[in-house]
């Protein structure tokens, strides 16, 4: 018998074609002055494709005899580096961060030039999996855009119109930023910094000058430390453990696209996903549609508004409504919960899926995940969010098996408030020189915090790779060494090592940000010994290695030869067997959630912000391998552009492409319209 709904199924690849096929089929057409399919031209005309292979045949003839291959002649090295064979790549292993991604990889290099990177299938993070802007890391090495050598600012003006600088001058710039440090009232502004020893070197730094140190990520996630030290009473981003959950509920979060370390999150998840073995079940709620929830085995549009409502909705129907799990009893519990006993109407979310999601979390209990978090969950009540989902993992005994804190993600210590404290800092006059490396705060801060304004009262001196928003109003510019030609180090869990090392000689006049701190301390004969008996960063790192990581457990074998070893295999795991294990639950503080407060919906349409995968933050944007790259979701390049449900576009009479002015308070921009099928009908995206 003939399935009557395969029979019924229409096929369609773009909102247009299934708006109007007539239409579209019409505008198809004309897509070509002649269809590539059609035999002939005309009438009598000769075929197209015949015309082609005739053309082909006689461009071939005449030239395949008459043109000789031109010599080319080579020259050789004088003295051949050791190792180093023409046309033959070398290999280098090493290690990157990107905004919270972390990375073991494999640097190809020809002529000692890197030209590919790859992952180190032996890290136990990545796997051998890399993002598309690590893979297109190594093509910022080579931007002719890079700061070539260090500026000074020669003009003693802050109006930011006259640029006038000294160029290149490094001993003149070390002596005069030298004397500024040493003023006191520095204040130190990061990115996190997933590394021990530019960690070390940082202390030496601010403990020296009496330095106060703010972490500040474009990309944070200082709601998960907060929603962590709230249930928990610790401030850690956990690790994930996507390979232990046969079952995975998402509020919110694009794990496989941009929350946390999707390269991590998407090896763990696909484990589980073998069609010969049993699968795991994804159930995904958001109000954007995400990579994620295209790859959902049940997707749920909600508004954003609604996070909250879900998740302690499907926590009054396991506590309350079944009866389960050891806080069936507790009355303080369901006192918070019982306000969430309607929660799927609220959300406008089908009864009966909600109750089945609810009791197949409870049958999976200790082989499921709940996660939420990213930046379009970062609203008001982010925090609450956190705490809500954890407080699920821990009725459905996940902790210590999908969520591990005992070797938990270090690679987010930025916070939002860690900026807003240097801003006050500035205007109440306790800072009056900052230094700035790894972030481009005039460019990601909000304009409502007014940094540019505060930046104008100090000394700004920035470590930087690029002439962007925040080196235009800098005193000094110190251009940075790019990561393929530095030395470095990170721990990204711990006991989990791994190393960095430059796969080729810098490039321009630049310098690692790690040794610029150095310099100071050197120039004023100041800071502990192991600044003073260091005269490069790769002294310290080598010497950090052995004193505070190796400390002689080296297997029998001399530092050098540990350290020669170490750089060949790229990292070192000091727990690998623990690290596999289940680790001990916590004890879940039900006072966090009793604080959680009560929000209400809003009407009208929702403004849902969020990164694009390629871009992330917007430190490749220089690289148009990555703007060309289109993405996974809408498929589109380049532009931005603001993203509406396939119901609200008909009703609104939007179509892509048309221009609107977006307004939110104050702020108003104009933005293409993209029609996108699968977003919540009240929710507009913009990345």
């Amino acid at each position: 018998m003939e399935n009557n709904n395969e029979k019924n199924k229409r096929y369609w690849k773009s909102v247009e074609e299934f708006s109007d096929q007539e239409v579209f089929n019409a505008e198809a057409e004309k897509e070509f002055l002649n269809s590539p399919l059609s035999e002939k031209d005309t009438g009598d005309g000769v075929a197209r494709r015949d015309f082609l292979k005739l053309m082909g045949a006689s461009l071939a003839l005449a030239s395949a005899s008459c043109v000789r291959r031109p010599v080319q002649n080579i020259v050789p090295y004088a003295n051949r580096p050791e190792g180093m064979i023409e046309g033959k790549a070398n290999y280098y292993a090493s290690s990157m961060f990107d905004n919270g991604h972390a990375y073991a990889t494999i640097v190809k290099t020809r002529e000692g030039r890197p030209i590919k990177i790859e992952g180190n299938p032996a890290f136990p993070i990545n796997q051998g999996g890399l993002s598309a802007r690590a893979q297109a890391h190594v093509l910022s090495l080579y931007d002719p855009d890079r700061l070539q050598q260090p500026h000074a600012r020669l003009a003693a003006d802050k109006d930011f119109h006259k640029r006038v600088w000294d160029i290149g001058n490094w001993e003149k710039i070390d002596e005069e930023v030298s004397k500024l440090v040493n003023e006191g009232k520095v204040g130190l502004l990061t990115a996190t910094m997933p590394s021990p020893s530019t960690k070390a070197v940082m202390d030496d730094f601010t403990s020296t000058f009496k330095a106060k140190q703010y972490i500040y990520d474009a990309i944070n996630h200082d709601d998960v430390l907060l929603g962590q030290k709230a249930s928990y009473g610790q401030s850690i981003f956990p690790r994930y453990r996507l390979e232990n959950a046969k079952y995975i509920v998402s509020i919110g979060a694009d794990f496989l696209g941009t929350y946390g370390n999707p390269v991590e999150y998407a090896k763990g998840f696909s484990k589980n996903r073998k069609p010969d073995h049993e699968m795991s079940k994804l159930i995904v709620f958001e109000s954007l549609m995400s990579l994620t929830g295209a790859n959902s085995d049940y997707r749920v549009p909600v508004k954003t508004s609604n996070y909250l409502k879900v998740l302690l909705g499907l926590a009054n129907e396991i506590v309350i409504k079944q009866g389960k799990s050891r806080y069936a009893g507790d009355s303080s519990v369901k006192e918070v919960l019982k306000k969430y006993s309607n929660a799927a109407n609220e959300a406008g979310i089908d009864t009966a899926l909600f109750s089945k999601i609810a009791e197949e979390m409870w049958a999976n209990r200790g082989q499921s995940l709940v996660m939420t978090g990213g930046i379009s969950s970062k609203t008001e009540n982010a925090v609450d969010l956190q705490i809500a989902a954890n407080f699920l993992n821990s009725i459905l005994e996940n902790d210590g098996i999908t969520v591990d804190s005992k070797f938990h993600n270090m690679s987010y210590a930025g916070s939002d408030s860690s900026l807003s404290d240097l801003v006050n800092d500035i205007n109440s006059g306790k800072i009056n020189v900052v230094v700035i490396s790894g972030v481009n705060p005039i460019y990601v801060a909000p304009p409502s915090l007014k940094l540019a304004e505060a930046f104008k009262k100090v000394k700004v001196i920035y470590s930087a790779q690029y002439m962007d928003e925040t080196a235009e109003i800098a005193d000094y510019i110190l251009a940075e060494c790019h990561p393929l030609e530095a030395w470095g180090d990170f721990e990204f869990q711990d006991g989990l090592f791994s190393i960095q090392q430059p796969t080729i000689r810098p490039l321009h006049a630049t310098r690692p940000f790690q040794f610029n701190l150095m310099t100071w301390a050197y120039t004023l004969e100041k800071g502990p010994s192991r600044l003073k008996d260091t005269e490069t960063w790769y002294d310290y790192v080598k010497m950090y290695w052995k004193d505070r990581i190796v400390k002689g457990s080296t297997g029998g074998k001399s530092f050098d030869d540990y350290w020669t070893e170490l750089l060949k295999v790229g990292f070192v795991d000091q727990n690998a067997g623990a690290r596999k294990q289940k680790s001990s639950s916590r004890s879940f503080q039900l006072a966090s959630l009793r604080s959680i407060k009560d929000t209400d919906s809003t009407s009208g349409y929702e403004l849902n912000l969020y990164p694009k995968i390629a871009i992330g933050d917007g430190t490749y944007n220089n690289i148009s391998f990555l703007q060309e790259l289109p993405d996974p979701v809408t498929k589109v390049t380049w532009d931005n552009y603001l993203t509406v449900s396939y119901k609200t576009a008909k009703s609104e009479g939007l179509k892509d492409g048309d221009v609107v002015e977006l307004s939110v308070g104050d702020e108003k921009i104009e933005v293409p319209v993209f029609v996108q099928v699968g977003q919540d009908l009240n929710t507009l995206g913009l990345a």
